[in-house]
């Protein structure tokens, strides 16, 4: 086909056939496919240059955000010396896993001090990847834990799974188990996780903990998992809990820490059972790399010498000011 057919027999190109003249041309040139004059005068590549831009900045943003928050939480939290960890602890956690990242070193001093552990965990995991096979799941899951716990010295019997499917639709469920838990155990502190947590499921149970155990004893206490990693979002928790009711880690500059320098190590290897959760990036701080979501910067803020716990009710601030020996912000 000629490329100036437009203009044969005298007859003026209309702007159309301009249009496809120029694109043949291009194509024809450089072999590039060129599926609109937009993209020709390079406005779809600006805009993916921006699109880029953006999403870079707000990942810089979080990051900056992440370090910040966790910097300022860990420098004016109290310390609590390790003769202080309770003799029976309770630490209920929404999924496998959740138990080892968020207070793994508090379980590992509390059994190596003496104490005794028991691990209450709501799900299998099997919601966590959808579609066929979540039995396998769930079975992989529970086998990792199994490991993990084992490694941070908790009795194979002080494992308990509640078997819930569901935690944001079952709450008023797992309010009545926390109670029966709470009477068997019968734990000087309970470890929930956050209501705080940017995660629903993670929130959830931090609710059912609350109505279960919130003006009694035990002492209860809360632990971030997903807040030190999306921090935005628990900014804007903490900002709509901002009332005469918050504690716990809607208030964070309340926050006691736990340090174990000896622990951080039993705690990696823990935590390397689980490689259904761990992502490939997960080498990067020193934990093996696994077929999960995980990240390395997830993982970072886990892999420290101590824990940080929230203050939820009374009985829990009577035992920080009983046991605190000193403020980060008087050092």
């Amino acid at each position: 086909m000629p490329m100036f057919r437009y203009i044969d027999n005298g007859r003026a190109p209309d702007i159309v056939s301009l249009v496809h003249l120029r694109r043949n041309a291009f194509n024809s040139g450089f072999g590039v496919s060129m599926s609109s004059p937009k993209q020709a005068l390079g406005v779809a590549p600006a805009r993916q240059l921006l699109s880029t831009a953006w999403s870079t900045a707000n990942k810089c943003i979080d990051l900056l955000m992440a370090v910040s928050l966790e910097a300022v939480i860990r420098w004016r939290a109290s310390e609590v010396p390790l003769g202080n960890l309770p003799d029976r602890l309770l630490v209920i956690a929404p999924h496998p896993d959740d138990e080892t990242i968020g207070c793994g070193l508090i379980a590992y001093e509390t059994v190596k001090g003496g104490g005794s552990v028991w691990v209450a965990i709501a799900t299998s995991g099997e919601g966590s990847r959808p579609g066929p096979g979540q039995e396998l799941i769930a079975e992989v899951r529970r086998a990792e834990t199994s490991m993990a716990t084992a490694v941070l010295g908790i009795k194979s019997k002080n494992v308990r799974w509640l078997n819930l499917p569901n935690l944001t639709a079952h709450e008023d469920q797992m309010v009545l188990l926390v109670e029966e838990l709470v009477e068997f155990c019968k734990p000087n502190v309970v470890l929930v996780t956050a209501t705080s947590d940017p995660h629903p499921d993670h929130a959830a149970l931090g609710r059912a903990a609350r109505r279960a155990v919130f003006a009694t004893h035990p002492a209860l206490f809360e632990y971030m998992v997903w807040g030190w990693y999306d921090p935005r979002s628990w900014l804007r928790t903490l900002i709509r809990t901002r009332d005469a009711s918050a504690s716990g880690a809607d208030l964070p500059f309340g926050a006691v820490q736990f340090r174990s320098p000896g622990g951080l190590e039993c705690k990696r290897r823990a935590l390397s059972c689980y490689l259904s959760q761990l992502g490939p990036t997960a080498v990067k701080v020193g934990l093996p790399a696994g077929t999960g979501m995980l990240s390395h910067r997830f993982l970072s803020h886990f892999l420290k010498t101590s824990e940080v716990v929230f203050p939820v009710n009374t009985a829990a601030r009577e035992l920080i000011e009983s046991g605190v020996t000193s403020n980060a912000s008087d050092r």
